[in-house]
């Protein structure tokens, strides 16, 4: 494992008790990073993008910010009216 361990989801049904839990410690905000976890080196667990709406779902649920890094590969576009992120709404 190239990080320390820390907390993860494994998918969409992950998601409600996930941010719970971070709320919980202490998280004012969900940090999400959405990217292909591929490269020339090695390959590292990727969130897939039902995963990230659930997240971003249930952060906004709880009245939370979610803000998501994605700066490569392919996305869903996002949709009309959202703020640009693949995950608003």
């Amino acid at each position: 494992m190239i990080y320390a361990p820390f907390p993860t989801v494994s998918g969409p049904d992950d998601a409600e008790g996930f941010v719970a839990d971070r709320l919980a410690e202490g998280s004012d905000y969900l940090k999400i990073i959405y990217e292909p976890g591929d490269s020339r080196l090695f390959t590292l667990p990727a969130l897939d993008f039902a995963t990230v709406r659930a997240l971003t779902r249930a952060a906004h649920n709880r009245g939370v910010m979610a803000i998501v890094h994605a700066t490569s590969g392919p996305r869903p576009r996002p949709r009309r009216g959202s703020s640009g992120s693949p995950t608003a709404g």
